[in-house]
């Protein structure tokens, strides 16, 4: 073999193993650029994960709160509920009471705690009601309806803090 049969053999060897190992660095990176794609992939979702997370607490914190506070408010209800007594109290100091209920009412409003709609004739539903009697009736289409709401139930966003408190009719065939 000649000199330049041997030179350009040596040649095509090193080319091929060139060849070789652009083939074995490609596959190298791709590997790379895939996993760096799962990772910044799981990075997103972990972030997802820990803003609903953060979220989940944020919720569970404010209805903890909001549940030791409920009984003040259902104080303000009923004081100004019986109208007569509120009537004759003063002026000045009913407004003045009336102000710090609307603060409260506003506070509640801020972190999404909503009073649950419910009246008379609505349909009973178990995650938003709770049974406390049952009233007999006659008239097959009350059946399961609301009678009267005993205490107004209240949620933060999605989450029942305390259901309303109802009396339901229930259908009795004679």
């Amino acid at each position: 073999m000649s000199d330049d049969s041997k030179k350009e053999t040596k040649e095509i060897t090193e080319l091929e193993s060139l060849e070789q190992k652009i083939k074995e660095l490609e596959t190298q990176v791709q590997e790379n650029m895939d996993g760096w794609q799962r990772a910044r992939a799981d990075y997103a979702n972990l972030q997802k994960q820990h803003a609903s997370q953060m979220e989940n607490l944020k919720t569970y914190i404010v209805s903890g709160f909001v549940e030791d506070l409920l009984p003040v408010l259902d104080s303000f209800s009923m004081a100004m509920a019986n109208t007569e007594v509120w009537e004759k109290v003063d002026q000045n100091w009913r407004m003045g009471i009336e102000y710090i209920l609307k603060q409260f009412n506003d506070t509640l409003d801020r972190y999404e705690v909503r009073e649950i709609e419910c009246g008379t004739g609505d349909s009973f539903d178990p995650e938003l009601h709770q049974a406390m009697d049952k009233i007999e009736t006659d008239d097959q289409n009350q059946d399961g309806t609301i009678e009267s709401v005993m205490q107004k139930g209240y949620k933060v966003k999605d989450t029942v803090i305390r259901p309303v408190k109802v009396k339901t009719f229930e259908y009795i065939k004679k």
